[in-house]
């Protein structure tokens, strides 16, 4: 995209006429710390006189701003739309920009600046790329969904917002600093935020996940990355610090095969599931923290004795959709954190027999106990969805990697949602998945989905377990 014109609009209110919105501090710092960070001249993609940050404006006045910025956007032009301050939602759960003269009352729609709108906006600019990013609270009402793959001429829109659409954002507590959110996102654009694959440019999904690693370990409410369609590729946003180191490239793979460990002895670390005992006090079994990664079922793939298993391979033959989007050479980093899907029992049984002999897939009772963690049959999902340990419809409704989510009271994770946990059942060949998934609805995550045992899914995963005697492999 080196041909592209990179331009900004960047907006921030600080003050509002509302009767229940108080004034902020972090505006009045996020529009120039910002517009510097995307202006730098060993960082920034953006030319100075490409950013314009507008404090305070009437609702008229940012509408108007709005509209022309966008209609001026041509193709092969970058646009971004920031903004800083309140964010309000209506009865409808609809979200509104707050401005200046917003009123209370039936009038709030006629003085500030509707979602709708914005995106209306956007939908008819001729720019190639827009980028919308939200510093306010209940950002993700801003609705969209989508995926990103790895080129750097993306077309559509791509949108980052500091909350989720239930959450209020946090703003600075002292006067002449920026919000958390802003410092965390101009912090990433500038460092270049060190665990991106390209040498040269950080792109929109190196920001998200620097955004979502930085922000929780704050203890702040996680960034939303939506990209409603037809969002294509992605976009470069900064470039990397050219003080900083080239990343590593990939090492190619070893011309010698790797030793086949026999099926007794723990390989590693990287492939044997941390165990946490269930219960804690006095463990009935071991079950595995958190569900079996993409790297390393990898790992598994790659040993020769287990060449059956590659896709493809002889014994996955009927075992339906089995590796379905598994990639045809290596598994790309950014994949490896994320938990393995679209696997049979039989494969994530042949992976724990490999991993140890004494491993296996979890029982149904097992699963529920580990679940229940000793809590009331009534009460224990209403906790975990109220401690957000819940990856569900109306929360992230995106798969994630394992472990984003904090562990329940047995220290196990990712049990509700994301992607459900594969188990056994009372009959010997039986199998089904618990948990519910990121497209789950609330009722669907305390239920069981009967599954054949050749049966491969986009939402089923596995995990491990033991009996209480393999504590020792803790």
């Amino acid at each position: 995209m080196a041909s592209a014109t990179y331009r900004a609009l960047l907006l921030g209110n600080a003050t509002f006429d509302h009767s229940q919105l108080g004034p902020l501090n972090g505006p009045i710092k996020d529009l120039p710390l910002l517009a510097e960070a995307l202006a730098c001249q060993a960082t920034g993609l953006f030319e100075q006189a490409d950013v314009t940050p507008l404090p305070d404006l009437e609702s008229g006045d940012m509408k108007v701003k709005i509209s022309t910025f966008f209609d001026a956007g041509e193709q092969g032009d970058l646009l971004l739309l920031y903004y800083s301050g309140h964010g309000v939602l209506d009865v409808l759960g609809r979200l509104y920009l707050a401005t200046k003269d917003i009123r209370d009352g039936a009038v709030m729609e006629a003085t500030s600046v509707d979602a709708a709108f914005i995106h209306s906006r956007i939908s008819r600019s001729q720019a190639t790329a827009k980028v919308l990013i939200l510093d306010c609270c209940y950002a993700g009402a801003f609705k969209g969904v989508g995926g990103l793959p790895w080129q750097l001429q993306g077309e559509g829109l791509f949108g980052l917002f500091s909350t989720d659409n239930l959450t209020k954002a946090k703003d600075t507590v002292c006067e002449g600093q920026p919000s958390p959110f802003t410092a965390a996102l101009v912090e990433g654009l500038k460092s270049g935020a060190p665990r991106g694959d390209d040498h040269n440019f950080v792109k929109f999904d190196d920001v998200y996940f620097y955004l979502d690693e930085k922000l929780r370990s704050m203890g702040l409410p996680r960034p939303v990355r939506m990209l409603p369609s037809p969002t294509k590729g992605t976009v470069a946003l900064a470039r990397r610090p050219q003080s900083s180191p080239p990343l590593s490239t990939p090492e190619p793979a070893p011309v010698a095969p790797p030793p086949i460990y026999p099926a007794s002895v723990i390989v590693s670390a990287d492939v044997l599931p941390r165990l946490v005992p269930v219960p804690p006090d006095a463990p009935r079994f071991v079950m595995g923290q958190h569900q079996i990664t993409n790297r390393q079922f990898a790992t598994f793939l790659a040993d020769p004795a287990n060449a059956d298993w590659r896709k493809g391979g002889l014994k996955v033959r009927g075992h339906r959709d089995y590796l379905k989007r598994w990639p045809a050479g290596d598994m790309p980093a950014e994949l490896s954190a994320y938990p393995v899907v679209y696997v049979s029992a039989a494969a994530a049984s042949a992976y724990a027999s490999w991993a140890h002999d004494r491993l296996r897939l979890p029982t149904v009772d097992e699963w529920r106990t580990a679940a229940h963690a000793g809590r009331a049959e009534n009460d224990w999902l209403d906790e975990e969805i109220a401690m957000d340990r819940a990856n569900f419809y109306e929360t992230d409704a995106q798969i994630a990697t394992v472990g984003e989510l904090d562990s329940n009271p047995y220290g196990l994770s990712d049990l509700v949602g994301n992607v459900r946990d594969m188990c056994v059942t009372e009959a010997t060949d039986g199998v089904a998945a618990c948990g519910g998934a990121f497209t789950s609805a609330r009722p669907e995550l305390d239920a069981l989905l009967r599954m054949s045992p050749r049966e491969c899914r986009p939402d089923v995963g596995f995990r491990l377990a033991g009996a209480a005697a393999d504590a020792e492999l803790i």
